[in-house]
């Protein structure tokens, strides 16, 4: 209670990205970060922030992304400043923050038509034997205006395959009548 900050973090091992996934994130170009500060969400720059989270399999490097919770975290909790990283190897976050000046090229049309077709026809997404042994390592904090802080970490298994289980059992909850039907963040 009382929290003012919310730093969440992931990090894949053993996993790989949908084809679907990256030509979303192509779309969003040139926007490549986001935060929420003072309950607004803030554009910022590819990789605005870097630093070491404790994992629970160890602390490795990960960088700020634009990431859903930076919207939907803010209508469950309350807390009005909030980031998101990705575990991210330091040098990757080099290279991705000399891309910076780039960005603006990377928003237009025919460029982002051109990347997504490639990732179309090279892009095949997590196999099976990556959706049954990939693991995805979960960090949280919040922190109040006292510097008063919790964290916990947590381990699933790899993204995509977690998302299928998710979901049905969010469906067999609303028909058990555990949870009212509609729309909610994870949180709630």
């Amino acid at each position: 209670p009382g929290a003012a900050e919310l730093v969440l973090a992931f990090m894949v091992a053993g996993g790989g990205w949908s084809a679907g996934t990256l030509k979303t994130m192509i779309e969003a170009l040139p926007y490549s970060g986001a935060i929420r500060k003072k309950g607004r969400i803030v554009p910022v720059p590819l990789a605005w922030d870097s630093r070491e989270i404790p994992f629970g399999c160890g602390s490795r490097w990960a960088m700020t992304i634009a990431w859903g919770d930076v919207s939907t975290a803010f209508h469950s909790t309350g807390i009005p400043n909030i980031r998101v990283y990705t575990g991210m190897p330091p040098g990757r976050i080099r290279w991705l923050r000399r891309l910076r000046p780039f960005l603006p090229l990377l928003g237009l049309g025919v460029v982002k038509r051109t990347l997504q077709a490639w990732v179309g026809r090279r892009v095949e997404g997590p196999d099976q034997r990556m959706r049954e042994q990939g693991r995805t390592y979960l960090w949280g904090e919040v922190r109040d205006d006292q510097g008063r802080a919790a964290a916990r970490t947590m381990e699933l298994g790899e993204g995509y395959a977690f998302t299928a289980v998710a979901a049905v059992s969010c469906v067999e909850r609303v028909l058990a009548g555990t949870v009212l039907p509609g729309s909610s963040t994870p949180s709630r």
